[in-house]
């Protein structure tokens, strides 16, 4: 197989995983949310703070470019994160939803893609980025019990 098919291959493999993971985040959801009439955020009502291109650190000094959404109210949040190597741009819409039905929405570019730093190579950094990338949610006090990848 050829360089340029492997890459395809893997890219369909990508996008196959994101939206395994965005099902799961919607069953999840559902789950652990208040659903009581009093909450207005689920009427999306919500309005929201966007921060686009926060550069998080990651443990070998490299900075991957996230936006954030987060609800304009008191929180803290449940946390969605999703870390793509498609531009986070077109993931926009997505975390606007969410932002503005209650949740802390984090998207990140991959490392070496679109405003990130560093060298993309595929499977190589994503498992130690993501792991940086969620203690570094931790530490920034918007989330609330753990984050839904």
């Amino acid at each position: 197989m050829n360089i340029l098919k492997r890459r395809y291959l893997s890219l369909a493999i990508g996008a196959f995983l994101v939206l395994v993971i965005v099902i799961t985040i919607l069953k999840v959801a559902n789950v652990e949310y208040d659903v009581s009439p009093e909450n207005t955020s689920l009427r999306g009502e919500t309005t929201i703070k966007t921060e686009l291109n926060v550069m998080v650190p990651m443990r070998d000094g490299v900075k991957l470019a996230a936006d954030i959404y987060l609800p304009d109210e008191k929180g803290p949040f449940p946390v969605l994160l999703c870390r793509t190597p498609y531009n986070k741009k077109h993931i926009k819409d997505e975390a606007k939803f969410y932002g503005h039905h209650g949740y802390a929405v984090v998207v990140m570019d991959s490392r070496g893609i679109y405003a990130s730093q560093g060298e993309w190579r595929p499977y190589v950094n994503e498992g130690k980025d993501g792991y940086d990338t969620q203690q570094w949610i931790g530490r920034q006090g918007f989330g609330t019990r753990g984050i839904t990848v």
